[in-house]
């Protein structure tokens, strides 16, 4: 089988597989019709995927009749169609290959069927994967991160280690700075360079301009590219993944009131261009996860602009990826709209 009717089902089995893994689930069971189907532009949540495979065995569709069952009814026993046959497997086993095809680079995942395997007293049965494949899926290797991300829900990253520094707190912060005045630039490269991480403050990726430059209050545009926004988010995640954390600057919907108090211009300079940047804030980007009840990726952050070290590290201080809108963004932090304005990337 082939085309759009199967193509349905292949979204259906990698959305089940999905979120078995969101549910932390060892097996999942699943009907599996036989078949295969390729295509291209695939959308998966909030990626378009240039080209998915997958093949599938299970039960013919077409030949295989569905089993019937007898229902007891008011005129007397009537034979009923039944259910089809289901498979189980585990939906976080990562059995992969990687194969070349017309010069083209893929990633094949394969996903076994899970039996049950009887164990000699008092040992507890167990469910262990034979050599049958139900699922197959192939994808291109360049998209084959994204699709892991997809698939398997990634886990939690947390860079550990990270010594808290609270801009708030003038004397610690002259001492280990040197900084007086509005210090939560030179608070994150405290904290960052504790883990041997070396900022390099002249490689920054922008993600959007003032509109005003005179008054920051009046809001931000976007200025970034999709392609710049998804390999500076694959970028902030393999940093976190060596343990290195990264210098994030952002922007809040606070009054024009407040915002000209602070005068009107932003706290950095831009390296190139006549507008200053809409940053108005740093902090530190140090961990990455998934949100099941936002249904959301995130950026967890330290904030040195908190008195109580519980608030500035609290595993509540995140940033949403908001891919369709090329925004990173909290809606709600400490009463008000944060986005992140700009990232700077390490040595």
């Amino acid at each position: 089988m082939k085309g759009n009717l199967f193509l349905t089902n292949m979204i259906d089995y990698i959305n089940q597989i999905r979120q078995g893994n969101i549910d932390k689930k060892d097996e999942i069971s699943m009907q599996i019709v036989t078949g295969f189907v390729e295509e291209n532009n695939v959308t998966l949540g909030k990626k378009e995927f240039s080209y998915i495979k997958m093949t599938t065995t299970g039960f013919n569709l077409l030949l295989d009749k569905a089993p019937t069952v007898t229902a007891q009814t008011n005129t007397g026993n009537v034979a009923m169609p039944g259910e089809r046959p289901k498979y189980s497997i585990n939906p976080s086993e990562l059995s992969k290959t990687a194969f070349t095809e017309n010069n083209v680079k893929y990633v094949k995942y394969q996903f076994h069927e899970l039996q049950t395997k009887q164990n000699p007293p008092p040992y507890a049965d167990t469910k262990e994967p034979t050599g049958t494949v139900r699922i197959e899926i192939a994808v291109k290797e360049e998209e084959s991160e994204d699709f892991e991300e997809y698939l398997y829900v990634q886990k939690t990253i947390i860079v550990e280690g990270i010594p808290y520094l609270s801009q708030l707190d003038q004397e610690d912060t002259k001492n280990k700075t040197g900084c007086t005045t509005g210090c939560c630039w030179s608070a994150c490269c405290w904290m960052i360079n504790q883990t041997g991480t070396i900022i390099n403050n002249n490689n920054r990726v922008y993600f959007a301009d003032p509109i005003n430059v005179d008054n920051l209050a009046d809001g931000i545009i976007t200025i970034v590219s999709e392609q710049e926004f998804n390999e500076t988010i694959r970028y902030i995640k393999n940093q976190l993944k060596l343990g290195k954390p990264v210098l994030c600057g952002t922007w809040d919907n606070r009054s024009k009131r407040q915002y000209k108090e602070l005068g009107p211009n932003a706290w950095n300079d831009k390296l190139t261009g006549k507008n200053n940047s809409a940053t108005t804030h740093f902090v530190v980007i140090m961990g990455y996860g998934y949100d099941k009840g936002q249904d959301k990726y995130y950026f967890r952050f330290y904030d040195p602009g908190r008195t109580d070290s519980s608030q500035g590290t609290s595993e509540n201080n995140k940033f949403y990826i908001d891919y369709n809108n090329l925004e990173i963004i909290n809606l709600s932090y400490r009463g008000k709209i944060y986005k992140v304005t700009e990232i700077r990337k390490n040595f």
